[in-house]
């Protein structure tokens, strides 16, 4: 009896034991769910710190600039433009965003930001793209405060173009297709950048880039809308602006400034004002024009130089050495522009 006690005993306390076990197991194994962050914070080129949602979704362009990365890299993601642009862009760029509504840009010759329609379509972000302005801190502290939507800078130009890209692929989550056109900026410049050891500063092609009627708005040294002919190794013949403190606007000349700048290439950029150049008898006197060295500038679907002065420059930076310097740069371009259209606009 006793032994048959002392084993009732001991299963009773394995019981116990096993239980007790199983009970503090239970308590030790279950996880509250672990909640995912639903914002994170983004410093912009601008070293501004905004705090934005983990996962953007609907995104603004500030500006015509912005317009022409963002159409191109998310279109999908867009919620409004800053204006429609015409047929030949809507139709040649992949899955353009259309029948959206227009808010207007921040910048440029006639600002028209509309902050009442950039509420309406109600963006997660808004996303300037372009070169660094001078107040570029306030300006998107002001968007931000008048609209209460975060609103971040990202800084491309020739030089930062490629980074750009990495950033932007890294705040949008698509790195995948912004390594493939950084290292596509990447490749390029670096072609353009050993060539341009090979020419002499006293070789250098000496340029006036021109638009408007008769060719007589000419941009400016300084100003950002020469920074692709520059970039490919070409001297700015026109003088700084004194006209005006914005570095973008064109300067409009009068015959004899042009004469006496004397560049080695006239670039119009369109067709109207290369074909006012050439019918112009005063163009005539020019060494350029009697040289057979006035060159339009292609447009397909933005000008490879100009309006806007944004990614769009890249290509130009390509062309604008190839034809300042052909024996240098002696690559096929009608296939580098083919690559760039189908790398960096997503066009068809």
């Amino acid at each position: 009896m006793k032994q048959v006690g002392k084993k009732l005993l001991t299963w009773c306390l394995a019981i116990i034991v096993l239980f007790t076990t199983t009970a503090c197991g239970g308590e030790k194994t279950v996880e509250k769910p672990v909640e995912e962050a639903t914002t994170r914070t983004f410093t912009d080129s601008a070293g501004r710190t905004v705090t934005l949602p983990n996962k953007l979704t609907k995104i603004a362009p500030s500006g015509y600039l912005a317009q022409v990365v963002l159409a191109s890299f998310v279109p999908d993601r867009m919620v409004c433009l800053a204006r429609m642009p015409g047929d030949k862009v809507v139709s040649a760029i992949r899955d353009f965003p259309k029948d959206l509504p227009e808010v207007g840009q921040f910048y440029g010759k006639k600002p028209d930001f509309n902050k009442e329609e950039l509420i309406k379509a109600a963006p997660e972000v808004v996303i300037d793209i372009g070169e660094r302005k001078k107040t570029i801190r306030e300006d998107m502290d002001q968007i931000q405060e008048n609209t209460g939507v975060p609103t971040i800078y990202i800084e491309l130009t020739p030089e930062t173009a490629a980074q750009a890209y990495k950033t932007l692929g890294t705040l949008l989550d698509e790195q995948d297709r912004a390594e493939k056109v950084a290292a596509f900026f990447e490749k390029e410049m670096q072609v353009i950048n050993e060539g341009l050891k090979k020419i002499p500063e006293e070789k250098r092609i000496r340029f006036l880039q021109v638009g408007g009627k008769n060719g007589m708005s000419v941009d400016p040294e300084g100003s950002s809308h020469v920074a692709a002919l520059k970039a490919a190794g070409g001297i700015n013949a026109a003088a700084p602006a004194e006209k005006t403190d914005k570095k973008s606007k064109t300067e409009n000349l009068n015959m004899e400034e042009v004469v006496k700048a004397d560049p080695d290439m006239i670039f119009a950029k369109d067709k109207s004002t290369y074909e006012d150049i050439m019918a112009d008898g005063r163009w005539q006197a020019l060494r350029a024009v009697k040289e057979d060295k006035v060159i339009q500038v292609p447009s397909d679907p933005y000008c490879f130089v100009d309006m806007p002065p944004g990614v769009n420059q890249m290509i130009g930076i390509y062309w604008g050495a190839h034809i300042m310097y052909p024996d240098v740069f002696d690559y096929d371009i009608d296939a580098l522009v083919k690559e760039f259209k189908e790398t960096v606009l997503n066009i068809h």
